[in-house]
C-alpha cells in the first residue's frame, strides 16, 4: 500500500474532548476529501495531568488498509516500541460508506515521545510499506 503523503498534528487538548465535539467525525472526513493527497493523517493529543504530557494519536485515512497498516506497525514493530503504544479499542471507527474515514486512537505510555519523535516512526512505516511493495 502507497501513501503518497502523511499529516500529523499536534493539539493540546485530551483525545476523549476532540472525538466529542459535534461532528468532529463530519469535520475529519470534510478535511480528508479536500486533501486528498493525503494518505494518512494523525492528531497528537497532549494534555498535562500532574504535570507529566499524556498523549494520545488518532490515525485516519480513506483506506483502511493503509490505516491498520500503519497501526500494526505502531503497535508491533521494534522501532516503535519506545512509545509504549496500546491501542484503544473503543474508539475504532471503520469506513462507512457515507465518506466517513477508518479512525483508530492509541494511548502513548511513553508521554515524552512528541511528534518530533512519532514523525519519523509514521515514515519509517511508510518506507518499509513501499519497500516491500516493491
Amino acid at each position: 500500500l502507497l501513501v503518497s503523503s502523511i499529516g500529523l498534528s499536534s493539539v493540546l487538548m485530551d483525545m476523549d474532548s476532540i472525538l466529542a465535539k459535534d461532528n468532529f467525525r463530519d469535520h475529519l472526513s470534510s478535511f480528508m476529501a479536500s486533501n486528498n493527497d493525503v494518505g494518512l493523517f494523525g492528531i497528537m493529543a497532549v494534555d498535562f495531568r500532574d504535570g507529566k504530557p499524556h498523549r494520545e494519536l488518532l490515525l485516519t485515512g480513506s483506506n483502511s488498509d493503509v490505516v491498520d497498516s500503519f497501526a500494526n506497525f505502531l503497535l508491533n514493530h521494534p522501532d516503535a516500541a519506545f512509545l509504549e503504544i496500546t491501542e484503544r479499542k473503543e474508539c475504532i471507527m471503520e469506513e462507512d460508506g457515507m465518506n466517513n474515514a477508518s479512525i483508530r486512537v492509541f494511548r502513548q505510555g511513553n508521554g515524552k515521545g512528541s511528534r518530533k519523535q512519532v514523525a519519523p516512526i509514521l515514515l519509517g512505516c511508510a518506507s518499509s510499506t513501499i519497500s516491500s511493495n516493491l
